[in-house]
């Protein structure tokens, strides 16, 4: 699992579009006076675009001001044929692409799944 600290500009409206695309699974939202965090969680299909296994991806961001959070990512890593780092790359440039954000970021990882024996 890939957890990271993101914290930077989106386009919203363009998020609201590229989420369209989604097989939403869940949405959930917490709204304060300064904030307005959304949560959103899909299953992404197709293996082959994210070269072996297909992640269960989990977005949080501030809908008032316009910022992604953090991005949360599940995978198999059995079936994974690219890095974790790459993984993230990837989700990335789909991120660009689609005008949600301006340029990659320079975000950290929070955690990694412990390795089981």
């Amino acid at each position: 699992m890939i957890r990271v600290k993101v914290n930077c500009s989106i386009n919203l409206p363009a998020l609201d579009t590229y989420l369209l695309t989604k097989p939403i699974e869940l949405t959930d939202s917490i709204s304060e006076p300064e904030i307005e965090i959304k949560k959103v969680i899909w299953t992404e299909k197709d293996h082959k675009l994210w070269m072996g296994s297909a992640p269960k991806i989990e977005l949080l961001y501030d809908e008032r001001n316009f910022f992604l959070l953090s991005v949360f990512m599940q995978v198999d890593k059995k079936r994974m044929k690219i890095s974790q780092d790459s993984l993230l790359r990837m989700f990335y440039r789909e991120l660009l692409a689609h005008g949600v954000i301006i340029e990659i970021p320079e975000s950290k990882k929070d955690q990694d799944e412990p390795k089981q024996s």
